[in-house]
């Protein structure tokens, strides 16, 4: 009878832990998906930066050439 019951708490407890490492999981995944997704969002943001970087270095010096020009 003892031994049934100390079964049946340890299947309980095991049955808990097996839900909370399904939604430990599944959070995972989510986690993983938004990560994947920002870090991809970071690149394109880099990317454009960049691109502008190099189009306002392009422009000073294309104004520092007209200066030059006027005087």
């Amino acid at each position: 009878m003892q031994k049934r019951r100390r079964d049946g708490l340890l299947v309980a407890k095991i049955n808990g832990l097996e839900k909370e490492l399904l939604v430990a999981s599944k959070e995972c995944l989510i986690l993983r998906d938004d990560l994947q997704t920002t870090r991809e969002k970071l690149s394109s943001v880099e990317s454009f930066s960049t691109e502008n970087s190099e189009v306002v270095v392009t422009l000073k010096a294309e104004l520092e050439e007209s200066k030059v020009g006027t005087y």
